[in-house]
C-alpha cells in the first residue's frame, strides 16, 4: 500500500511523471476507487522505463525530420541559386517596373468610338481622350466577330498615331456582326479599352450616289447608271456589284433651267434610261440617287450633268 500512496503522490506532484503522459490519473493508482487493478512495483517500474523510451523515440524522430529538411532546403537552394539567380532578378525588376507604370486614366479613353461604313469599306473611328491636345499619344486597336470570346490585334494598327482604322479586311462577312475597341497609351499612362457599339456591315453601310454617265441623242438624252463599286472582287478579279447585296432603285431627277423646277424623270431597277421630248434651244440639269426600299434608305445625289438640247 505504500507503494501505491508513493505513486499517487508523485503523480499529483510531478506533471511530467510518464503515467501521466500515459494518460493515467489518481484514479486509476487509487484501489479504492472504480475497483481498478492497482498495478504492482514492477510494473509501474516498466511501464515508467516504456513510456520515456516512447518519448526519447518521439523526440528523436522529429529531430531526424527537421535535420533531414532543413539539409534538402539547403541543398535545393544552393543548386537552384546559380541557374536561376539572373532570372529571379529579371522577375524582380519586372516587378519593380509594373510597380512604377501609371494606372489606367478615364481621361486618356478615347471617345466616339465607332465604326463609320461606305459601300462596305469598314472604318474604325476615334476621338483623343478628353485630357489629350497634342498628337503624341499612340493607339491600339482590336476586334473580333460576335460570338468570339477572344480579341484579335489589328497588326497596322497597333501603336497608330492615326484616329482610324480600316477593318475592311477583317469584317468580310457582311451579315456577321462585329466589335471593336481601342486603347490610348502615353507618356508612360494607359486608358481603358473603349469598345465600339455592335456593327453589321449589310445593315449599317451607307451608298454613294450611282455613277451616272449622259450621252445627248438629238432632242433626247440617254442615261447610264451604275452602282458604286465595292472593295470585294470575284474570281475573275472584277468589283463585285452592289447589286448582289441589295435590291436597288434607282431615281432619275431632272431639272429645267428655264423654269428652275425639277421633275422626277425615271425610277425603276434599270441601269439604262432615255429621256425624251425635251425642248430644243434649253438647258437641263440631271441628278441621280439610289434607294433601297428593304431598309427604307437612300443615298446621297450625284452631282449635276447638265446639257444644252440645239
Amino acid at each position: 500500500m505504500g507503494v501505491v500512496q508513493d505513486m499517487g503522490d508523485s503523480l499529483r506532484s510531478d506533471p511530467q511523471h510518464p503515467y501521466k503522459k500515459l494518460g493515467m490519473t489518481a484514479r486509476a493508482c487509487n484501489p479504492k476507487v472504480g475497483g481498478t487493478r492497482v498495478p504492482s512495483s514492477h510494473q509501474a517500474a516498466s511501464l515508467a522505463e516504456n513510456s520515456e523510451h516512447q518519448v526519447r523515440e518521439r523526440l528523436l524522430l522529429k529531430s531526424s525530420l527537421f535535420l533531414a529538411s532543413s539539409t534538402l532546403k539547403g541543398t535545393l537552394v544552393a543548386t537552384m541559386m546559380p541557374k536561376y539567380y539572373f532570372l529571379g532578378f529579371l522577375i524582380m525588376s519586372f516587378l519593380i517596373s509594373a510597380t512604377e507604370t501609371q494606372p489606367a486614366h478615364g481621361s486618356l479613353k478615347p471617345q466616339k468610338v465607332q465604326f463609320q461604313s461606305r459601300n462596305f469599306h469598314n472604318i474604325l473611328r476615334w476621338q483623343p481622350g478628353s485630357s489629350l491636345t497634342g498628337n503624341d499619344s499612340v493607339y491600339f486597336v482590336q476586334y473580333k466577330k460576335y460570338g468570339q470570346r477572344e480579341w484579335k490585334n489589328k497588326t497596322d494598327c497597333w501603336g497608330t498615331t492615326a484616329l482610324f482604322c480600316d477593318l475592311t479586311n477583317e469584317t468580310l462577312d457582311l451579315y456577321e456582326p462585329y466589335y471593336g475597341r481601342v486603347m490610348t497609351a502615353w507618356a508612360g499612362s494607359y486608358s481603358a479599352w473603349s469598345m465600339t457599339p455592335r456593327f453589321t456591315p449589310w445593315w449599317e453601310t451607307k451608298l454613294d450616289p450611282p455613277v451616272v454617265t449622259t450621252i445627248q441623242v438629238n432632242a433626247s438624252l440617254l442615261v447610264l447608271l451604275r452602282a458604286p463599286e465595292l472593295p470585294y472582287r470575284n474570281q475573275n478579279g472584277k468589283n463585285t456589284s452592289m447589286e448582289n447585296y441589295y435590291d436597288l432603285v434607282y431615281r432619275v431627277f431632272l431639272i429645267d433651267d428655264s423654269l428652275e423646277k425639277e421633275q422626277k424623270a425615271y425610277e425603276g431597277t434599270q441601269r439604262t434610261v432615255q429621256i425624251k421630248s425635251l425642248t430644243p434651244r434649253s438647258g437641263y440639269c440631271l441628278v441621280a440617287e439610289i434607294y433601297q426600299p428593304m431598309l427604307g434608305r437612300k443615298s446621297p445625289r450625284s452631282e449635276q450633268r447638265c446639257v444644252q438640247i440645239p
